[in-house]
């Protein structure tokens, strides 16, 4: 093969090598994405969740289902690819249209067989039209093949496939191609076309074929690392995924977030009278247990003071103010009761709190209740789900009553995080 072909044909190439470029693209076309419901039931899967749960996860989350919605569609372009029985099929299943977000998760080998293919694919569209494109021949791609298996470039394992098609082959086929590109191209005269002209057809024919063999070699190059290369898209989410897969047993996750779960007008008051305690287990407990304490108020204007030990107060603004933020403490305690028998027991000792103190618990549901006291004044809410009994305790401080909804409100938290981890969707009544 000669220089000038060479250069000429190293233009057609560039698609290889540069990223983004798709020549014939249609502009301002973008590879379909997935809905939503379709990106939570692959995670869900992905993740052995159920698609309620996912759902509920990730329900506020849209930071998350974005770059999941990403993931996905990159999974879905890599699959319909790899999935090609050969690199003929793969341009028609493989839409032509870019997603560069996707397509920036899909592991560099495999770009690079998708830009081939892609190159193939506007190329087998310029002269389809012109020309019947003729079976791949078996002699010509494994020539081609096994040079380019020696790590050798595309166009000296061309040059190399076709030297070894002498009498047969590559120059059976080329001179029909050749003849029906010249008879097709609007404005070529068959009779009156220069040697120049059929020279061009020539070269434009060789950069098909060339495309051809290196489409099909690259497809053929990444089929097996189908299962690598699947991994390596679901590994760019697994900060998210592993969030979202199901954990088993009491953890923080259980708990609400006292940064984001608030009720609408309060602030955490961090060390309002006590140092702030984050979900952690309770130590020696022989029933699996955590516990957590959130201080809240609604009043503003107050400075926080720590103390030099630890912990602080919330005090008036003015020099020695006092210390007398008035605010809600809530405890919260969840008890794993799997040992114990599960739900069903959590549910006969919720009858028993009702028969022996009538005057301090109350009814709400088949599984949960109210309570009362005093010194300070409190109110508290106890609930089963699951194997889990929860307790919810409000404590009134400084001159305030304690307030039944931010019982409720902390309750219900819980129960959708308790639901979002077992996949399901029980109503406690507090609702």
């Amino acid at each position: 093969m000669g220089t000038s072909l060479r250069t000429l044909i190293l233009a057609g190439l560039l698609a290889l090598t540069v990223p983004g470029f798709a020549p014939g693209f249609a502009p301002g076309l973008a590879q379909q994405r997935p809905a939503p419901g379709e990106v939570i039931d692959t995670v869900a899967q992905y993740a052995g969740m159920t698609n309620d749960a996912a759902s509920l996860a990730l329900k506020d989350n849209a930071a998350a289902l974005g770059r999941l919605t990403d993931a996905v569609t990159a999974l879905q372009i890599a699959q319909q690819f790899l999935d090609a029985r050969d690199a003929e099929i793969a341009t028609t299943v493989l839409n032509q249209a870019a997603d560069s977000a996707a397509e920036a998760l899909l592991p560099p080998p495999l770009m690079t067989a998708i830009k081939a293919v892609r190159l193939y694919k506007s190329m087998l569209e310029a002269v389809r039209d012109l020309m019947l494109v003729p079976k791949l021949d078996a002699g010509l791609y494994g020539a081609y093949r096994a040079n380019r298996a020696q790590n050798q470039d595309i166009i000296n394992s061309f040059s190399y496939a076709v030297s070894q098609s002498l009498g047969g082959g590559y120059f059976v086929v080329k001179p029909k191609m050749v003849e029906d590109y010249i008879s097709g191209y609007k404005g070529w005269d068959k009779d009156l076309i220069g040697e120049p002209m059929r020279r061009r057809a020539e070269r434009q024919v060789d950069r098909f074929w060339m495309a051809r063999l290196e489409a099909t070699y690259q497809q053929e190059k990444v089929k097996p690392e189908k299962q690598a290369i699947v991994a390596a898209i679901w590994a760019s989410v697994k900060d998210i995924t592993d969030q979202l897969k199901a954990p088993t047993g009491i953890g923080a996750g259980l708990f609400p977030d006292p940064g984001a779960d608030l009720p609408g007008g309060w602030w955490w008051a961090k060390s309002a009278g006590a140092q702030y305690k984050g979900p952690e287990p309770l130590p020696q407990s022989y029933t699996p247990a955590w516990m957590q304490t959130i201080e809240l108020s609604t009043v503003q204007g107050y400075v926080f003071r720590p103390y030099k030990g630890g912990g602080g107060a919330w005090c008036r603004p003015e020099r020695n103010g006092k210390c007398d933020l008035p605010f809600q403490r809530v405890d919260i305690t969840i008890t794993d009761w799997t040992k114990h028998g599960g739900e069903k027991t959590c549910v006969l000792s919720l009858q028993s709190l009702l028969k022996d103190w009538p005057a301090l618990h109350k009814r709400i549901s088949d599984r949960a209740l109210s309570s009362v006291g005093q010194n300070p004044e409190q109110n508290g809410i106890r609930f089963c789900l699951g194997n889990y009994h929860v307790s919810v305790n409000n404590t009134a401080l400084h001159g305030v009553s304690s307030n039944p909804a931010i019982t409720r409100h902390f309750a219900n938290v819980i129960v959708r995080k308790i639901n979002a981890q077992t996949g399901g969707r029980t109503a406690v009544g507090m609702e």
